[in-house]
């Protein structure tokens, strides 16, 4: 398999074990399931039924990256990135099997009259779509967060307007996982370390074999 075959293949790859895993842990817990509590942020923070939008987001974006370097052919670069997003999405699943963690989203039960009253149609619509398909299980770490750095990380090689424009956005997703109440601050804190520490250690191993990573 050429260089230039071998993301196409990847991708794939990613993708079916990612959500594999995914889907098997949110639906079912073998072992005790551990509520997770609001802390002080958590409380600060308002529902706001149009954070669903960067939410959303955050299921393309590591996408939009991945086509990006595909363009640039920055092929070693997309190696990295999606040893970078097996690694954390590994961790993370084993995380959920074997503590799963759950918060008590009352802003799920409403019913699509209720989201419109509070908003309008696309954004009750999307609302009531990611509450039915994302049930609010495997909260910690957060996916959503991670997944959005490691697509972040993976722009440090690239020009610096467009990491930082990244980063914002990675923030950006961050508040709307709290503004519709999918997830705990503390969800992103432990996502915001599952990316970190990964995308450090992966530089340390791949700085060997391409220096320019540094």
């Amino acid at each position: 398999m050429n260089l230039k075959k071998k993301p196409i293949y990847h991708i794939c790859l990613l993708i079916f074990s990612y959500f594999l895993m995914y889907f098997l842990n949110n639906q079912f817990q073998f072992f005790p399931v551990t509520v997770l509590k609001p802390l002080w942020l958590d409380e600060k923070i308002p529902f706001n039924p149009y954070g669903v939008y960067f939410y959303t987001f955050a299921y393309i974006f590591p996408i939009v990256i991945f086509i990006r370097l595909y363009i640039l052919e920055k092929y070693h670069i997309l190696y990295f990135y999606f040893t970078h997003f097996f690694l954390v999405s590994i961790i993370a699943n084993l995380i959920f099997l074997f503590f799963p963690t759950h918060l008590i989203n009352n802003f799920s039960q409403l019913s699509y009259d209720e989201l419109s009253s509070q908003s309008d149609f696309l954004t009750a619509f999307l609302l009531k779509t990611i509450y039915t398909l994302d049930r609010p299980y495997n909260c910690s770490p957060s996916l959503h967060v991670a997944s959005a750095l490691v697509a972040t990380f993976t722009l440090f090689w690239d020009k610096r307007l467009y990491f930082i424009t990244s980063l914002i956005l990675t923030l950006a997703i961050c508040h709307s996982t709290m503004q519709v109440k999918q997830h705990l601050s503390f969800d992103l804190y432990t996502g915001i370390l599952l990316a970190l520490v990964t995308w450090l250690l992966l530089r340390l191993l791949f700085i060997k074999k391409y220096p320019y990573l540094k």
